[in-house]
């Protein structure tokens, strides 16, 4: 063989482990959101796309580097691209999410807290009175949900609430209790906000009308809801933790003795979905 072309060889292959000379040795899983390792997933190093490895069957990878790489990137079919930058790590858990999370949801929950209502008279009535009585609400709800992107979804809620009522008279000091029934359908516009890429976990806020019925009063009204909460994904549900505050008035209709009073209610509760 030709010995001027072995010394050409020699040289291209030393400049080649020069130039790609591994300086540290990279290792990690990959996983995706709600748990469950990847097997053959992408890790690319961004500097030098030449050098790449797959993760094996459990999802765990290693990776020799060359000095100059500082990131890498993790791919795999129907997952969002993740970029890291490595810094002085040599260890990663790298977690991936689905690159179309779900459009529709549908859950279940319930809520529990307190509230106000009062009832007073008309305007032009001839004795200016106001009752107020406290409640304890507590709901069952089923929740349906459309996804427009990560960031913005909607919301419609269909609602059973009751409300555990103790009523004093101040003249004749008698108490009364009972249940005030009220059915909701709430249509809320949510903004989330997630913690860090993965979304496990996400702040969200929103607020939207409600459609309001009181058994008792013979009330059918719109009203609001405004709530917030965090939002937690895991193994394919999604769980909402949230606070929520609903207001609605209006005009008493049907009750002999009250009829055209004014009626407002006032709740705060805390409550939990769990989504599907």
């Amino acid at each position: 063989m030709n010995p001027k072309y072995l010394i050409s060889q020699f040289f291209v292959v030393f400049a080649l482990f020069f130039h790609t000379g591994y300086s540290r040795t990279i290792t990690g899983i990959v996983s995706q959101i709600g748990g469950g390792n990847i097997a053959g997933a992408s890790v690319t190093a961004k500097e030098v796309s030449s050098v790449f490895t797959l993760t094996d069957t459990e999802g765990n990878f290693i990776i020799d580097l060359p000095e100059e790489v500082k990131h890498l990137i993790f791919t795999y079919s129907h997952m969002e691209t993740q970029e890291i930058e490595m810094g002085n790590q040599t260890k990663f858990d790298v977690v991936l999410i689905p690159s179309n999370f779900p459009k529709f949801r549908i859950g279940f929950g319930l809520s529990l807290g307190g509230a106000k209502t009062t009832v007073s008279s008309p305007e032009n009535a001839t004795n200016d009175t106001a009752v107020e009585v406290k409640l304890t609400p507590f709901s069952l709800h089923a929740d349906f949900s459309y996804n427009f992107n990560k960031i913005f979804n909607l919301q419609s809620i269909l609602e059973a609430d009751f409300n555990a009522l103790k009523y004093t008279n101040e003249a004749t000091g008698a108490s009364e209790t009972g249940i005030l029934k009220r059915m909701i359908f709430s249509v809320m516009f949510n903004y989330n906000q997630r913690f860090n890429h993965t979304a496990r976990s996400s702040v969200f806020l929103g607020i939207g009308p409600q459609f309001q019925n009181f058994s008792v009063f013979n009330i059918s009204t719109v009203g609001f809801r405004l709530q917030t909460g965090i939002s937690l994904n895991n193994y394919g549900f999604n769980t909402k933790i949230y606070f929520a505050v609903d207001v609605a008035n209006g005009k008493i209709n049907g009750l002999q003795d009250v009829e055209g009073y004014q009626f407002s209610y006032v709740s705060s509760r805390l409550g939990i979905v769990f989504n599907f």
